[in-house]
């Protein structure tokens, strides 16, 4: 009931202020249907659009409303890009059915919960956390368990219908949880305006990471913190399509070598290594909870453990922190500075001035 889809005008809206500035390029088909032609994110912002109707939900308005401020945006789909040429063969939510499976997304959410609250210092009941890439919801439902007031966000239609489901079958108004369907990269939301930012496995399914980047930078207010759980390039079995050094090629060998492996759809992921993943997040501090997971898994209720990773608990730290750029999966909590007292008792008493 709080997802109303817009009828966009033929006249366009006027582009965000912050913009403005981006000198972005992106791909996008000519009109008279030819071959790709390059043109600024603006002006593709502010081309003439048709009126949306019910078959295309990626038309948006979200109304995100809290006590007496409400936050308007109109949302329009992105450009395609790598990221999203699958999308003839279903929406992600629909490819991967794993994302449905309860008690999987359950234990991860919960393991988001422990480390933000740990972050926060026990209790972060009073603050806003935006989820993106929500996808069926089922984790972002958990999230109201640690945070007064959630938002989902996602450009996967299927996946943000399930998630209002979700929220009406629970009974969690909007002034708890929210879905809306919406671009990570253009957020419905406000300056300085939420607490926390949760992006869990997302990046590497956004073709505009920097602009990612740019935009939790943006929303987070001063002193907030955004969950980073992130896959690195160089990992043996690429965990999407579950097919040995997939990461490390080139797309275009990717595709080929999917193809031989009898894989209907191209490779449309974009792992980073770890080093260009330290440069995606420079604007932040980063406070890098990898290490700490492994050694103190019962503490962040990180429990999906195998052989292997029992006995990486055993080694010792310095053999982990010379090995960092070559774990595969790293929790990162990214940090917008500003002035805001570190709580007792938790790790984020040993940030100071940007130093992990």
């Amino acid at each position: 009931a709080w997802i109303e889809i817009a009828s966009l005008r033929s006249q366009s809206p006027a582009t965000p202020s912050h913009y403005n500035d981006r000198k972005t390029r992106v791909i996008a088909r000519s009109p008279a249907g030819g071959g790709a032609t390059k043109q600024s994110r603006s002006d593709w912002l502010n081309r003439p659009r048709p009126v949306a109707r019910l078959r295309t939900p990626q038309y948006l308005t979200c109304a995100l409303r809290r006590a007496d401020t409400r936050y308007m945006a109109q949302i329009a789909p992105p450009p395609p890009g790598l990221t999203r040429v699958n999308e003839s063969e279903g929406t992600f939510s629909e490819r991967f059915p794993i994302l449905f499976e309860e008690e999987g997304r359950l234990r991860k959410a919960e393991k988001v919960n422990r480390v933000l609250t740990d972050y926060f210092g026990g209790d972060a009941r009073s603050k806003t956390a935006v989820d993106v890439g929500c996808s069926t919801g089922i984790m972002t439902r958990h999230y109201t368990g640690a945070f007064g007031w959630v938002i989902g966000l996602d450009t996967d239609g299927v996946g943000v219908r399930n998630g209002a489901v979700l929220a009406l079958e629970a009974g969690l108004p909007p002034s708890r949880l929210q879905f809306c369907g919406g671009d990570g990269c253009i957020m419905p939301l406000a300056d300085n305006s939420v607490d926390a930012v949760i992006c869990n496995q997302v990046y590497e399914h956004v073709d505009d990471q920097p602009g990612l980047m740019r935009e939790i930078h943006r929303v987070l207010r001063p002193g907030g913190a955004c969950y980073f759980g992130i896959g690195t390039r160089h990992v043996l079995i690429e965990g999407h399509y579950k097919l040995p050094f997939l990461s490390w090629m080139p797309h275009w060998a990717a595709d080929l070598y999917m193809k031989l492996m009898g894989k209907k759809v191209r490779y449309d992921v974009v792992l980073l290594s770890y080093r260009n993943l330290k440069k995606l997040v420079r604007e932040f501090a980063v406070i890098d909870y990898t290490i700490d997971i492994i050694k103190r898994p019962e503490s962040y209720a990180d429990d999906g453990r195998g052989p292997i990773r029992r006995w990486v608990e055993k080694w010792p730290v310095w053999l982990l922190r010379a090995l960092l750029p070559i774990i595969p999966i790293h929790v990162w909590v990214l940090i917008k500075p500003g002035e805001r007292t570190a709580p007792a008792g938790s790790r984020r008493q040993r940030y100071q001035g940007g130093t992990p």
